[in-house]
């Protein structure tokens, strides 16, 4: 109907056909077309400068720039926002919530921690005093942050209040991105099983792909990804694509460590360093850290070292200090600092170890399955740079960790 109205407008009736043509940038977007919308919703802002029409100028500045964002089109997506801020101005608007969101979830992505706080708060103020759902978004971002500081509680007690809420509203979409979160913060915690639980809803095949990764089944993870890509490469969200290879990545290198994996996370690369992505990387951690390792001599030298360093920093911010080899008692130097902290759950485990307990006494103990506990082992053989448990042992008490 929209596109049939602007066949029988006159052209010089620029507000009626600003409003058809937003509404046909709608129906593009809710049909999957993305380009078509991407493109209408250009000629919107066109039109709505042309007949001074601001605020639908803006609604098509906040649609583009999420559109723009799905497709990993980071650095046209933020200028896109920052036309839409400049055309709102300081008054408190509602549609100025989903702006700040917008240039939060970018300047996350793009490892700008401080920058991504600061929009994402400001989003979450004109949500709470507007009562916007903007708000679900900016809990989200802010719960991220929070991991990326390693406090894993105040985040799961942010997404908590926040599944609440949309349970509350009935955000089906606020609900899966908020479980996401959760699941991330949960594995981050070691808390597999309960991540696990969350991942089941068959809308979130990424985290489920991930949780698999977690409980040590990377073949299994690996049809999920497959299986996820052949159907959706094309329609998904560029976003979610380069998400998905890189979790593919991972598990290929866990059963299979080949150039399969390489060429993998080559495929993600070539996605995410034109738009400067970092977060996709860094939020993966540990095995993501050392798959990058091996990618040094790869195509890309520059931006691996970036990831690398990105990733060190993180993990130097997440890690406790290490106390100085002179405290224990030991001659410098024969100390090597952990260059992937121990979790929660780990340590836990690593404590059982060094008390004697089998594994199965130790899954009897914290509540696991047998495999799940041998999996965390192998990440902590991994981490502390040891095979067996007796040189895990002298590891741990070597670097205080007990």
């Amino acid at each position: 109907e929209a596109a049939l109205a602007l066949e029988w407008l006159p052209q010089d009736n620029l507000a009626v056909r600003t409003a058809a043509h937003c509404a046909l940038g709608v129906a593009h977007q809710f049909r999957g077309d993305r380009l078509a919308a991407r493109q209408v919703y250009g000629e919107v802002m066109t039109l709505a400068d042309a007949c001074g029409n601001r605020m639908i100028a803006v609604v098509a500045c906040i649609a583009l720039g999420h559109l723009q964002e799905n497709d990993n089109q980071l650095h046209l997506a933020a200028r896109t926002y920052g036309r839409a801020l400049q055309k709102l101005g300081d008054q408190p608007h509602g549609v100025a919530c989903e702006v700040h969101l917008g240039l939060a979830r970018i300047r996350y992505e793009w490892n700008d921690l401080p920058g991504a706080t600061v929009h994402a708060e400001k989003s979450s103020r004109l949500a709470a005093l507007l009562e916007c759902d903007a708000g679900l978004g900016a809990d989200v971002l802010l719960a991220q942050i929070l991991l990326s500081r390693a406090q894993t509680d105040a985040a799961l007690s942010l997404l908590t209040k926040a599944s609440a809420a949309a349970q509350t509203r009935n955000q089906h979409g606020g609900r899966l991105a908020i479980a996401h979160a959760q699941v991330q913060a949960l594995l981050q915690t070691g808390e597999v099983i309960a991540a696990a639980q969350l991942a089941q809803d068959p809308k979130l095949p990424l985290a489920h792909a991930w949780v698999l990764l977690a409980r040590g089944q990377a073949l299994q993870a690996h049809e999920c990804l497959t299986a996820f890509l052949d159907a959706l490469r094309a329609t998904a969200p560029a976003s979610e694509v380069l998400r998905a290879l890189l979790l593919d990545a991972l598990a290929l290198d866990a059963f299979d460590p080949s150039e399969a994996a390489l060429a993998m996370l080559e495929e993600a690369m070539a996605l995410a360093e034109p738009q400067g992505c970092v977060r996709a990387f860094v939020d993966l951690g540990g095995p993501m850290q050392r798959l990058l390792f091996k990618a040094t001599l790869g195509p890309r030298p520059r931006y691996t070292a970036m990831l690398l360093e990105a990733m060190q920093t993180q993990l130097a911010t997440v890690a406790p200090a290490a106390p100085p080899p002179e405290a224990a008692g030991q001659p410098p130097g024969t100390v090597r600092a952990m260059a992937d902290p121990l979790s929660q759950r780990e340590l836990q485990i690593l404590t059982l170890i060094c008390k004697g307990l089998s594994n199965q006494e130790i899954g009897q103990q914290v509540f696991l399955s047998l495999s799940t506990v041998k999996w965390h082992n192998q990440n902590i053989f991994d981490k502390l740079d040891v095979q067996r448990r007796t040189e895990a042992v002298a590891r741990a008490r070597e670097l205080n960790l007990l």
